[in-house]
């Protein structure tokens, strides 16, 4: 499994996956705002020249949030989720000391994989998705 930033010509396979996918679809503007901007960590992992994960996270003063984190079935079990956890944590220091992510609530499976390598949930988000609450999960750096 190659595990790498995402490029120009990924694009359209990742707005395809993010579409049908996704709990809460960005639009692709600010999909392609996310993913090129400075301060903005987007990695993929890909096998045999197919897409199955993508990350996309900003790097804040105090924090690194996760944006997106979506993997597809036939990835799940292959560890691509905690080497990307494991990359967001690897960036926190003394000062950035937090990785943030908001998991809709009926997504137990991605709040084990969070809660797995050391994600504690620590707020409930009302309606952060429309009609859906979230769990900020957080991972603190010590």
């Amino acid at each position: 499994m190659l595990i790498r930033k995402i490029t120009r010509k990924d694009m359209p396979y990742i707005v395809k996956m993010e579409k049908v996918l996704s709990h809460d679809p960005l639009n692709d503007l600010t999909f392609h705002t996310y993913v090129y901007s400075a301060v903005t960590i987007s990695m993929l992992a890909e096998e045999n020249n197919m897409i199955g994960a993508y990350i996309i996270a900003s790097i804040k003063d105090t924090k690194i949030l996760i944006h997106r984190f979506v993997c597809v079935t036939n990835f799940i079990g292959s560890n691509v989720e905690t080497t990307f956890l494991n990359l967001m944590k690897e960036r926190c220091t003394n000062t950035r000391n937090k990785v943030e992510y908001r998991v809709p609530e009926r997504n137990l499976r991605q709040q084990l994989v969070l809660r797995d390598n050391g994600f504690l949930a620590t707020k409930v988000e009302r309606d952060y998705y429309r009609t859906e609450d979230a769990y900020l999960m957080e991972w603190t750096y010590k």
